[in-house]
């Protein structure tokens, strides 16, 4: 079995911790670097990689860290806010934009009654 994490120091114990001397081990390390071409909120880019063994006899076509930064991005994707209104969400009135078939119990009934937010 083959494992490769990035220069997070932590590792190296919890990796020992986990599997003793019967992995095969590599850490990549990336160094980052600004383009001075790039605009203020560019990202950072990669200037270097040192592909360092651990353990073990890690094969160096397979050190990567690139299913995990795939998996790290599609959940901080899926997991932010969105940044423009749900179209299922809301009417397409440009006069009235508000939540659609949402309903709310009418707190002057007193009888629990409920209506659609339409209907406020």
């Amino acid at each position: 079995m083959q494992l490769t994490t990035d220069g997070h120091r932590p590792y190296l114990q919890a990796v020992e911790d986990a599997f003793g001397s019967d992995i095969d081990y590599a850490m990549l390390i990336k160094l980052y670097g600004s383009d001075p071409d790039a605009g203020r909120f560019s990202p950072p880019v990669v200037i270097a990689v040192e592909m360092r063994r651990i353990t073990g006899d890690p094969d160096p076509s397979y050190i990567s860290t690139s299913y995990v930064e795939r998996q790290n991005l599609t959940r901080r994707s899926s997991t932010t806010r969105p940044r423009s209104p749900c179209t299922t969400c809301t009417t397409t009135s440009p006069a009235r934009t508000q939540p659609y078939g949402i309903l709310s119990a009418d707190p002057g009934d007193g009888g629990g009654r409920v209506r659609s937010r339409r209907d406020v």
